[in-house]
């Protein structure tokens, strides 16, 4: 006790403590000003089913990503896709902030539809999705997606992140399935299963 005493008598080791004191809980201060952003916890697979392999005859179908053009997108907790094919649709599960110009300029849903596949959180940067085909079969049309993830080796920021991949492409009322390829980043820019 004795040895506690003469540590808080000497000037030095006292201002130092309170500096550390207070750059405690001004950290802790500064960190809880931070709100999330709206996550929605679903399960939901609305309208949609994910395949395994797909064969027979198909057309590829033009379609139109949706990703670099889109910013005001909600966040999923768990994996989701939706099929939209309205206005409303769209402001109620895809747009965060509805007041937002640019979260329908982009489809005419008088004309097109629209898909999106949310995977949930991931725990660091680096995932990244691209839908890389939409085939058109006789009573359904399949949306390919490869999911890029960081191999072990790479360098990528250290927070959860909500990656996202949307397409918008002629309007139809056929029943809508997806399939999901898993790829692996080497940091060295090749891509292995």
């Amino acid at each position: 006790m004795d040895r506690f005493y003469n540590f808080l008598n000497e000037k030095r080791n006292l201002y130092s403590l309170i500096i550390a004191i207070f750059i405690f809980f001004t950290l802790i201060a500064v960190l809880n000003t931070f709100t999330p952003a709206t996550r929605i916890p679903t399960t939901n697979i609305e309208k949609t089913t994910l395949i395994n392999n797909e064969s027979g005859p198909f057309n590829r179908i033009t379609y139109t990503s949706l990703h670099d053009k889109i910013y005001n997108v909600r966040q999923y907790e768990s994996l989701t896709s939706f099929v939209i094919n309205s206005q409303e649709e769209m402001n109620e599960k895809i747009c965060f902030d509805k007041e937002l110009p640019d979260c329908s300029a982009f489809i005419d849903f008088e004309k097109q539809t629209a898909f999106f596949y949310f995977p949930g959180p991931k725990p660091s940067g680096g995932y990244s999705l691209s839908i890389t085909d939409v085939k058109e079969y006789e009573n359904k049309l399949v949306i390919e997606i490869v999911e890029n993830s960081p191999g072990k080796n790479c360098m990528s920021i250290q927070m959860i992140t909500y990656p996202w991949a949307g397409v918008k492409f002629e309007k139809t009322k056929k029943k809508i399935e997806f399939r999901v390829e898993q790829k692996k980043i080497d940091c060295e820019g090749v891509l292995s299963e």
